[in-house]
């Protein structure tokens, strides 16, 4: 429903600008020819289905809140997976619409310049090495809260942590505190001694095992710059534990959002090596 309209207004878009580039050849002061010329161009970019996206947008989140609730206690992978479907989706939704404004401004500048002096290239391009836009992360801010809402419940507060992290391609994956069958917890023990952020003397040190700082961990070593995590306990506040690791652990640019019993906290890599 989305590519068909897209196809029906690039295809006479292709045919104006070779119209277009027949006319500058063949009459290159023919200003009312280049008018007419801009004119179809700024038409096409109005015609570009904008709006389409954005109502495709709505439904998919609409969607993916009604699953949710529709499994809520579920045990099943199907419906996590369904859910990560549904935000992947949405995401790559999002990105055809940001390149959709850009090219839509893009037509309208050309537009602009042909009408102005007769000429695409008679003003400087826009510069190519802009930065492009940034990609938006594929949940939205109630995620956070409904992530908690599907997890176990701690028995009087005591019990492994277990939570959910949402990565930037909108796949969800469980954790669970403790050893790890990878050695993930023994080798991010390593690591935190190695990069002195704990001291040496502490050989047992049981924040490794501990959900939050695993999830950083990894994402330093997968070099994924933002992740959310929610779970069913709270961030500790230990003297080496991990609401003062975590900047450590994350890579200098890196940042964790956390969901937890206290609310939502943003914790962002630094640079530690300077002390």
């Amino acid at each position: 429903m989305i590519i068909s309209p897209i196809g029906s207004v690039l295809s006479p878009l292709a045919a104006t600008l070779l119209v277009a580039k027949a006319g500058l050849v063949m009459k290159e002061g023919a200003v009312s020819a280049l008018a007419e010329v801009a004119q179809a161009v700024r038409s096409v970019a109005d015609q570009l289905p904008s709006q389409e996206i954005v109502v495709a947008e709505s439904c998919l989140r609409e969607c993916q809140t009604a699953v949710v609730a529709a499994t809520e206690g579920s045990w099943s992978d199907e419906p996590v997976q369904i859910v990560a479907m549904l935000a992947s989706t949405n995401d790559r939704l999002d990105e055809l619409r940001l390149l959709l404004a850009e090219l839509t401004k893009r037509l309208h500048d050309f537009a602009d310049r042909l009408a102005s002096d007769g000429s695409p290239t008679g003003r400087p391009a826009p510069d190519s090495a802009a930065a492009p836009a940034q990609r938006p992360f594929p949940v939205d801010r109630g995620w956070g809260q409904r992530a908690r809402a599907r997890l176990p419940v701690r028995p009087g507060g005591k019990g492994p942590t277990t939570g959910v992290y949402v990565d930037e391609d909108g796949i969800e994956h469980t954790v669970r505190s403790g050893a790890q069958e990878d050695g993930l917890d023994e080798e991010l023990k390593r690591f935190m001694v190695e990069a002195s952020l704990v001291p040496t003397k502490y050989t047992n040190l049981e924040t490794s095992k501990h959900v939050e700082v695993m999830v950083a961990y990894r994402m330093r070593l997968s070099g994924t710059d933002r992740a959310e995590l929610a779970i069913n306990n709270r961030i500790d506040r230990m003297k080496y534990g991990c609401r003062r690791l975590l900047p450590g652990v994350l890579a200098p640019g890196q940042m964790l959002v956390i969901h937890d019993d206290d609310g939502t906290h943003i914790f962002k890599g630094k640079d530690t090596s300077q002390g």
